[in-house]
């Protein structure tokens, strides 16, 4: 089942998404999305204090949030159940994440002040845009890799990771039920 922590400091409330998907099967892999994630939390959170407090911290504080947020975002929508197909996939999720990414940032060119859309205050910078489609890039990148060595393993066998687990387990007890 799908487990989502959320943390709440005053009025910012925060999903960890480190839903138990298919692909996520094991121990292993579990931890590092959860490590991940929290890393990626704490990476979201340190630069919007610093930022909030008007911190000048030069990158960090000027394309940190650019860089780390939408990985953090394509981590959640990779991971969460979306559509009853099932898990939503790699290039689904970093065309979403980009769409919604530069729909934030193209919403900066205009005065939407008094409308819904006037959260998004702030100046366009095609910086910005450059950092949220490097992030993606290399985040989707790593996704593919992990997909690639996981269906490398049921490839050299022919079986999924359960039925090798079974395998070996009826070869330990054969011996046994021999005697």
């Amino acid at each position: 089942s799908d487990c989502l922590p959320t943390f709440t400091a005053g009025r910012l409330s925060v999903s960890l998404s480190f839903a138990y998907s298919a692909a996520m099967k094991g121990s292993k892999r579990k931890s590092l999305l959860l490590i991940t994630d929290l890393a990626l939390f704490a990476g979201v959170v340190v630069i919007g204090y610093l930022q909030s407090r008007r911190v000048n911290a030069g990158f960090w504080t000027n394309y940190g949030a650019d860089l780390i947020g939408p990985v953090w975002l394509y981590s959640a929508m990779r991971q969460l159940k979306i559509w009853k197909g099932g898990y939503p996939s790699a290039e689904m999720a970093a065309a979403g994440v980009f769409a919604g990414c530069f729909l934030w940032e193209w919403c900066q060119r205009y005065d939407l002040r008094g409308t819904v859309l006037g959260i998004t205050g702030g100046s366009f910078d095609p910086y910005d845009v450059l950092s949220y489609a490097v992030s993606l890039g290399v985040a989707y990148a790593i996704d593919r890799a992990f997909q690639r060595m996981a269906n490398q393993t049921v490839q050299r066998t022919g079986a999924s990771r359960f039925a090798q687990r079974q395998i070996e387990r009826h070869r330990r007890l054969a011996p046994v039920a021999d005697l």
